[in-house]
């Protein structure tokens, strides 16, 4: 797996296994949670179905914690 890379893009923590086109840098919550994780993975057609106020537009889902774009 690849190692994780830290940003600080547009007010955002994050760590991502894939390169960003930001320069990578420590922010000062560093030792804090990342507000964005980016990783390399099986993405699904959709998102799990659910009570969980899943929101949708033509191209996205979304939900508390999660986000799928196609």
């Amino acid at each position: 797996m690849n190692s994780m890379r830290e940003y600080r893009a547009y007010g955002l923590h994050v760590y991502s296994a894939v390169p960003l086109p930001f320069d990578p840098s420590p922010s000062p919550e560093a030792a804090s949670e990342p507000d964005v994780r980016v990783r390399i993975g099986t993405v699904p057609p959709t998102l799990p179905v659910g009570a969980d106020r899943t929101v949708q537009g033509r191209v996205w889902q979304a939900r508390p914690g999660a986000f799928l774009s196609q």
